[in-house]
């Protein structure tokens, strides 16, 4: 650890990564889930609504399972309800807000920035090397995007990150309490989010075997292995109840989690691959991946050291993340979360090895100096990515909830569409519209490409609401613009400054613009995008 003389320079640091990752996850911690990947967050914070409504914490009520009778069940028990039940917990007592569930995953998110610091030092980097890790925890694009969006990764890498911290202890120690630590922190990890239990597989190439086989000290660990053991079993038999209780499946095998053979099937790389480049760049920058693979020699040529062999661990299992998860884990760039640390760890092992070659910058001072300028190059492309994500909205589809809620009856669900139905093209933003459902308050489901589908739907389950982006439409899907025409008549229209950017349709009545020409416009909302604001303007009925 640093000693006295430093440790009010590391702490000062510290403190000041802890405040810039804040102010970073902290960007538009009100908005509603309109954004990239805010199908993950209508997930949870509908579930956690349910518990409040129904006061029933046995089952998930998922919003866009709108097509579905019941309660919209999505699953029984599958993955342990951790987030909804804490928003649950704290919207129990201060109201429902969602600044407070981003506030939850902001503090999970910073709390594992200072614990990969402490993980550094306990692998044995100096103060400088664990500081730079902290930084890149601090603000690596994947780091603060997912660290305030609503989604249990970044409180699985928090426990991730505990349970090696404690199982190092542990091996410095031999104490039982350590061990009791990362059992519970292995054990949550589990159940908060099942895929980050493949990064404990480094802690293979740092466990203790000498000691093990030691007469003094095998008796003592035999008796502590109580701990983990109890720990896997606990997640296994979770495992099994959820499989058991689920209401998409009853069977109990993993067959359809692992997709290992996905990952060798023919072709499965020619796609994969530039998927996963293409996300290294949106998730760490392509300058700090340079950084990484240099740490990635390091390591190689020092295999002797924990911190080497941590990192090699890492790489070694990420090969088996991405060969068992296959299309999950190549095609979803917050599947990367569970490297965060390894990634950060190997490219400040990288530059600080780069800076302290032999015979270079052998002043203390000229290599933290050059570690500064190394590690403020990428900040630029960081910036850049980030806002490629937060821009990523739908502006107005929160304000056509609102109007479905307040206007709309009780039963009422919606149809949401952006763009023609059939065409794949749109599938990325048509999942952010479920933030309308939110605002809504209401369930629904994406508008179907068969009409009959949809006049099934407004007569079994009261789709008397369509969202429709006006985008163009393929000519297979004319029929169904006919019968929405037919059919479903205007009630809001949203501009975006003058442009028209969408209708909010009712059952009952014929598609006639007309029926708004004369009604005043009026400012309903502005939005920040990295370009400066955007007003979205509606008239209505």
């Amino acid at each position: 650890m640093a000693n006295n003389r430093q440790a009010p320079y590391t702490l000062l640091i510290l403190c000041a990564l802890i405040a810039a990752g804040f102010l970073l996850r902290s960007y538009h911690i009100d908005y509603p889930p309109i954004g990239y990947n805010s199908m993950e967050e209508v997930q949870y914070l509908s579930v956690a609504k349910g518990y409040l409504d129904h006061g029933d914490l046995l089952h998930k009520r998922v919003l866009y399972y709108g097509m579905t009778g019941g309660e919209g069940y999505m699953r029984a028990f599958p993955r342990f309800p951790f987030l909804p039940l804490t928003y649950w917990a704290l919207w129990s007592l201060f109201g429902v807000h969602i600044w407070m569930a981003r506030f939850v995953i902001i503090l999970f998110s910073l709390g594992s920035v200072i614990l990969s610091w402490m993980v550094a030092r306990r692998l044995g980097a100096d103060s400088d090397t664990a500081i730079v890790t902290a930084f890149f925890m601090t603000v690596m694009p994947l780091s603060v995007f997912f660290g305030r969006n609503i989604q249990p990764d970044s409180s699985a890498l928090f426990f991730l990150l505990l349970s090696t911290l404690f199982f190092l202890k542990w091996t410095s120690s031999f104490r039982t309490l350590h061990l009791a630590v990362f059992s519970v922190s292995f054990f949550m990890t589990a159940l908060v989010k099942g895929p980050f239990l493949f990064l404990l597989l480094p802690i293979i190439f740092l466990f203790p075997f000498r000691s093990v086989i030691e007469p003094g000290e095998r008796k003592k660990i035999s008796k502590q292995m109580i701990w983990p053991a109890a720990a896997a079993a606990g997640a296994a038999v979770w495992l099994i109840i959820s499989r058991m209780t689920a209401v998409y499946s009853s069977d109990l095998s993993l067959a359809e989690g692992i997709l290992l053979p996905g990952s060798v099937s023919p072709g499965f790389g020619k796609w994969s691959i530039p998927v996963i480049w293409r996300d290294i760049g949106e998730n760490y920058t392509y300058i700090y991946f340079g950084f990484a693979a240099a740490g990635v020699i390091w390591s190689v040529m020092n295999a002797g050291t924990k911190l080497a062999r941590y990192i090699l661990g890492v790489l070694v299992s990420s090969v088996f993340y991405f060969i068992f998860l296959s299309e999950s884990a190549a095609g979803e760039s917050y599947c990367h979360m569970p490297f965060i640390p390894g990634f950060s760890l190997s490219a400040a092992a990288g530059l600080a090895g780069a800076v302290s070659l032999k015979g270079i910058l052998k002043n203390k001072q000229a290599r933290r100096t050059a570690l500064v300028i190394l590690v403020a190059a990428a900040l630029p492309s960081v910036r850049t990515v980030l806002y490629e994500k937060f821009d990523r909205m739908v502006p107005g589809s929160d304000i056509a909830g609102e109007y479905i809620r307040d206007n709309g009856y009780k039963e009422d669900r919606v149809f949401i569409s952006y763009g023609s139905p059939s065409d794949k093209g749109y599938d990325v933003y048509r999942k952010q519209l479920y933030g309308t459902l939110w605002s809504a308050g209401k369930r629904g489901s994406m508008l179907p490409n068969d009409y009959k589908r949809i006049i099934f739907g407004e007569a079994e389950w009261n789709f008397n609401w369509i969202l429709l982006y006006d985008l163009p439409w393929n000519e297979n899907d004319q029929r169904v613009m006919d019968f929405i025409k037919n059919n479903y008549y205007i009630k809001q229209i949203g501009y975006k400054g003058d442009k028209l950017i969408y209708y909010l349709l009712r059952s009952g009545g014929k598609f006639d613009p007309s029926d708004l020409k004369d009604r005043p416009m009026r400012k309903a909302g502005t939005y920040g995008f990295s370009s400066g604001s955007v007003d979205i303007n509606v008239k209505e009925i």
